[in-house]
């Protein structure tokens, strides 16, 4: 368990300082770093393991974490990729039946953790910033100097392939930092999938039986990510197969046809944002994680269309190609940590790799016999 907390800084790149009691101070920042705030009431642990969060600071404005506890299986990935959490209180102890073990414990020499902050206030100054600032969590008295960085840190984790086989069709998802909920929502569906990077993804679409692809989640800016694999994204956009992109891989493929991407004055990093299908004209209420957005101007293309907007802000948070099984969500439809609300888009997607795959394999099966009667026939 934690020994007494010491006194604490949040230092923001406005020069303002904020008070609070710090945890794990030898893992003190030593440098700036982009802070993002969510506003859920639950799921703490899904968004502290998430890796869309790589290299930022993480502020939680919910009045009390850890009461629950923490169950491995909730995890979205098997570290923590934060560089320091704000609380406003760190509550010992958990009350629930699945709680595994202590918030505290976990969170032991793992990132420094500033409580006993007025999240709710800071929050609100961060979005009077527009998202600007950045910050950095230091012990009190420390007059170090502190090392701006230009931009969220993008997604370097080394992936080494692996398979989730249940049959001989796989879905391709490509690996920018995905959440496992992802990845438990296709093995769910009964779908078999390869993870990869997108170095080794067009390699692999050729060598496996590939039904579909997913471009997953992921920290960073989507354009530098876009320029580094330009190559490796449009080829595999040419492959005639279901592709979806979810958040990161949304922009990415956004961008593949034409689309400019621009910073959030506002970011999206909650639980609770409500959009507009336009498919049936519902509202579903998502999750969100994401600092850029794809600009207005991609409406005027004659190949893409808008299925989906944000009713807070107004930004576009799903897309379609036309004439093309490729679709993209700004939010993530795998609805982790929840609600549920778009989850069934996800399942579709899921649902029309199946019927595709097996429309393919009795196309496929049907030229066989052709050709064998053929053959009989002397044909």
């Amino acid at each position: 368990m934690f020994r007494k907390a010491s006194k604490g800084l949040l230092k923001l790149s406005d020069g303002t300082c904020i008070e609070g009691l710090l945890l794990n101070e030898k893992l003190s920042n030593t440098h700036f770093f982009s802070v993002s705030y969510a506003t859920n009431q639950l799921g703490y642990q899904e968004a502290i393991t998430d890796p869309s969060y790589k290299g930022q600071l993480l502020v939680l404005t919910s009045p009390h974490i850890g009461s629950t506890g923490i169950n491995k299986k909730l995890n979205e990935s098997d570290e923590i990729h934060i560089r320091g959490l704000v609380l406003s209180s760190l509550e010992p102890g958990y009350g629930h039946h699945s709680s595994e073990s202590d918030t505290l414990k976990w969170l032991e020499n793992k990132v420094p953790v500033l409580h006993s902050v007025d999240t709710r206030s800071l929050a609100l100054y961060l979005r009077k910033n527009r998202n600007t600032l950045q910050g950095s969590i230091t012990e009190e008295g420390n007059n170090n100097q502190l090392v701006l960085i230009e931009d969220a840190e993008n997604w370097d984790g080394k992936i080494e392939t692996s398979e989730y086989s249940c049959n001989k069709d796989y879905v391709l998802l490509i690996d920018f930092g995905c959440k496992k909920s992802i990845e438990s929502e296709i093995a769910n569906s009964g779908l078999a999938f390869v993870k990869s990077s997108i170095q080794e993804a067009f390699s692999l679409s050729i060598s496996r039986n590939i039904s579909a692809v997913i471009f997953s989640n992921g920290p960073g800016n989507p354009t530098d990510v876009y320029a580094r694999f330009v190559p490796q994204i449009n080829k595999l956009l040419s492959l005639d197969i279901p592709i979806l992109g979810i958040c990161m891989g949304f922009q990415l493929i956004a961008l593949a046809y034409g689309a400019k991407i621009k910073r959030m004055d506002f970011s999206h990093n909650s639980t609770n944002h409500p959009i507009i299908d336009y498919n049936d004209n519902k509202v579903l209420v998502t999750t969100h994680n994401h600092m850029y957005c794809i600009d207005e101007s991609i409406s005027q293309s004659q190949e893409v269309e808008i299925t989906h907007r944000s009713l807070v802000d107004g930004v576009i948070e799903g897309i379609k190609i036309k004439n093309r099984k490729i679709a993209g969500y700004q939010f993530h439809p795998e609805a982790g940590p929840g609600p549920s609300d778009s989850l069934n888009l996800l399942q579709n997607f899921l649902n029309g790799v199946k019927l595709d795959a097996e429309t393919k394999k009795h196309k496929k099966y049907s030229h066989n016999r052709f050709r064998s009667y053929c053959h009989r026939s002397g044909l």
